[in-house]
């Protein structure tokens, strides 16, 4: 300490020394490049010689932290480069990036060699939980989900939070790649409201054509268009977990309701707002079982308790639908499922397309080929893309009307429907187009050729005879158990009611939504919406594109 007093002494000394040795001296962990001052100098140079009187080891405050030997234990290290700017130089160069997901890639394996690096440059299987357990924690076995990885990345543990960031980004990559699929295979629905084709050869949505257009209140109606059977609890599940805890005034929780109104208003707005009336149904839950239950008490008994938060927003999400005059339908004992099953089917006899949106995989039973008219499809509601027959073939390994087949062979953990113990959906498919049905399969069980197979098929002939019924969907609910509209007797005629601008803005109002009522009200009277210059200047600006120059004195 005395040694180095000469030195802290001098301040301008101190400055220039410091500056010229900063490579040598400044470990990769050191913050502390303040000046010293001649005040800070004055206190600390007699405490300096106290702790060198009494032997004290102590560094000083102002001298350079030094640098510890390295562990063998990567959490030691230091904290990685973000490596993304050289990635950001080169795409604002032009440098062989074409694409966003080519991008991303170089991202990629710039985290894939880091993590490398952090384990000693020994390589291994990043997607593998039991591989990443052992490097984590030296033993397989232990968690390496999420929340783990976010625990131990807050804690600093460098390579968790490596890990982390690689599964997410190949998750987007994966995403980007499957909506490029779609987008090329046809199947990335840009209007669902729309059909594969017109119902009819002439059937356009054109307003000049009048012989497709028929009115109804000087309201557009539209004849071609598809029936749109939405699966209320998929949907409202959806726009409860894409937004934050949101409250109005009086403490009532919003967020799904808020949710619900953007996801309307991106699929039928547009269209409300030019006048037509799409063929639109919420179809719900009945409250309470089902028949189902009736079946099998178990029945959907694993499901969580559904959040204390969203239980006050159901009849508020109805009051919703009631604002933008969407028919809701539901029929007691039966679930959404069967109430669209039944929707789906009397389209069909009537001659209308109908699209289902949602990701429930028991409704794709109900999907029929693409040449096929009229036809019924669906959408997921996630990545809006069309899940048609072809689609269902190259995921379950059958065709839609076997589908059923399958999943009671395989069961099913979300809804608890038992299935046959060790069968999963790959098998269950390769059984099924060999024998060509579950009945057959059970009726010829002794004909299977793999001896544990066969028994556990024996040993489940009833779960797998239950598992059937659970999966099959109710086609023919009469409509007098559904709640159809008031002099309403055919799917084709379940439309949207006229638009009414004031009740859907009173709806807002009464809700707290202001910046929604503001921009549907601006919508309605054909207006932009101008935002203040504070307001505009609050909002994060677009991220500027970086260019080399900007990163002259970064040493990557």
């Amino acid at each position: 300490v005395d040694a180095t007093l000469p030195s802290v002494a001098n301040g301008a000394n101190w400055n220039n020394q410091q500056q010229e040795q900063e490579d040598e001296t400044k470990p990769h962990n050191y913050r502390g490049d303040n000046d010293a001052d001649e005040t800070t100098i004055s206190k600390i140079t007699p405490m300096l010689n106290e702790m060198s009187s009494k032997g004290s080891t102590a560094p000083s405050p102002l001298l350079p932290k030094p640098s510890m030997p390295p562990r063998a234990d990567f959490a030691s290290r230091p904290p990685p480069n973000d490596h993304r700017n050289d990635v950001y130089v080169q795409a604002s160069s032009g440098d062989a990036i074409t694409s966003q997901a080519e991008l991303l890639t170089m991202q990629l394996n710039k985290l894939e060699q880091e993590i490398y690096a952090q384990n000693n440059h020994e390589k291994f299987n990043i997607n593998s939980p039991k591989q990443v357990s052992f490097v984590l924690f030296g033993r397989e076995g232990q968690s390496t989900n999420k929340e783990t990885l976010e625990a131990m990345g807050g804690s600093g543990k460098v390579m968790a939070d490596l890990i982390l960031q690689y599964r997410t980004l190949t998750r987007r990559i994966s995403r980007l790649g499957k909506r490029q699929t779609d987008k090329s295979n046809g199947t990335l629905v840009k209007n669902i409201s729309a059909s594969t084709r017109p119902s009819t050869p002439t059937a356009k949505r054109n307003k000049s054509n009048d012989t497709n257009v028929a009115s109804h209140n000087d309201e557009e109606v539209v004849e071609g268009d598809p029936l749109l059977l939405v699966d209320a609890s998929a949907y409202i599940w959806r726009a409860y977990y894409s937004m934050p805890p949101l409250h109005r005034k009086d403490g009532m929780p919003i967020g799904a309701v808020l949710g619900f109104c953007n996801m309307l208003n991106r699929l039928v707005l547009s269209r409300m707002l030019e006048g037509e009336r799409p063929r639109l149904v919420l179809v719900f839950d009945s409250k309470g079982k089902t028949f189902r239950h009736d079946l099998y008490d178990e029945y959907k008994a694993n499901r969580k308790e559904c959040p204390i938060d969203l239980i006050p927003q159901f009849d508020l999400i109805r009051e919703a639908a009631e604002a933008y005059g969407i028919q809701q339908i539901e029929a007691s004992n039966f679930e959404a499922d069967d109430v669209i099953a039944t929707l789906a089917t009397m389209a069909l006899k009537e001659g209308v397309d109908a699209n289902i949106l949602s990701g429930d995989k028991d409704l794709m039973q109900l999907i029929t080929p693409q040449d096929m008219f009229p036809s019924i499809q669906m959408v997921d509601p996630m990545t809006m893309s069309r899940v048609s027959h072809d689609v269902v073939v190259s995921k379950w390994g059958v065709t839609p009307d076997k589908l059923g087949d399958v999943l009671a062979l395989a069961g099913d953990s979300a809804d608890n429907i038992p299935g046959v113990p060790g069968i999963g959906p790959k098998i269950a498919a390769s059984l099924i187009t060999e024998y060509g049905s579950l009945d057959e399969l059970l009726e010829q069980v002794d004909s299977v050729q793999q001896k544990a197979r066969r028994e556990k098929l024996k040993d489940n002939v009833g779960n797998a005879r239950l598992s059937r019924e659970l999966v099959e969907l109710e086609r023919e609910l009469p409509i007098e158990k559904m709640t159809f509209p008031e002099n309403v007797t055919s799917a084709a005629e379940l439309r949207m009611a006229p638009m009414d601008g004031e009740r859907l803005l009173a709806f807002y109002k009464d809700m707290g939504l202001n910046d929604l009522r503001r921009r549907v009200e601006a919508r309605l009277n054909q207006k932009k919406v101008v935002r203040s210059a504070q307001k505009y200047n609050n909002r994060r600006q677009k991220a500027k594109i970086p260019k080399p120059d900007d990163y002259k004195d970064v040493p990557f």
